[in-house]
């Protein structure tokens, strides 16, 4: 989930991709 890893690049790349 994104919201529990916005800034961190984990398995939530694409979602992460997104926030960043």
């Amino acid at each position: 989930m994104a919201l529990l890893c916005p800034r961190i690049p984990s398995t939530t790349a694409p979602n992460d991709a997104h926030f960043s």
